[in-house]
């Protein structure tokens, strides 16, 4: 079976990517646009790799409608939780931690990419759950060791 991107992730609009250094962290806003009183997050890390990356070169977004997923890391449980700046509106900030991949890097970007995936699951107060996930394209930089992350002894391929 050939897993794309999507189908590994539920769903492209389920996601939010972005590029970045392993070791760039960032924090995004999130707004879910009502009381998220008494609501309940978990989250969890994974790391995917896929066979090729191509970018959109109007938007410099990722495009993953030819990417294969050929493997993954194993996920673990995160001890992220989202900072909750406005509970009545639903205003969250959530910390993309620095190296939620520590592994080598192929330098050109193209082939054998890393997504580093942080997954927050939210129960409401009632008891229904939803969830979010944040992908970000690992990059190659100069303190990352060069190398392919298939050959990291974590790996895990996905047999087809």
């Amino acid at each position: 079976m050939i897993l794309t991107v999507a189908d590994w992730l539920g769903g492209a609009d389920n996601i939010q990517a972005s590029k970045a250094f392993p070791s760039t962290q960032s924090t995004p806003v999130y707004n879910f646009n009502k009381d998220i009183t008494g609501w309940t997050f978990e989250s969890t890390n994974q790391s995917l790799v896929i066979d090729q990356l191509k970018w959109n070169k109007y938007t410099g977004e990722p495009n993953f409608s030819d990417s294969i997923v050929i493997g993954s890391f194993p996920s673990t449980p995160s001890s992220i939780q989202p900072e909750v700046l406005d509970a009545l509106t639903g205003l969250v900030k959530l910390t993309l931690p620095a190296d939620m991949y520590t592994g080598s890097l192929m330098p050109n970007g193209r082939v054998d990419v890393v997504l580093a995936i942080l997954s927050m699951k939210w129960t409401q107060d009632d008891g229904n759950s939803d969830g979010q996930r944040w992908l970000v394209v690992q990059s190659w930089d100069p303190q990352t060791t060069p190398g392919d992350p298939k050959e990291e002894p974590d790996f895990i391929p996905l047999g087809v």
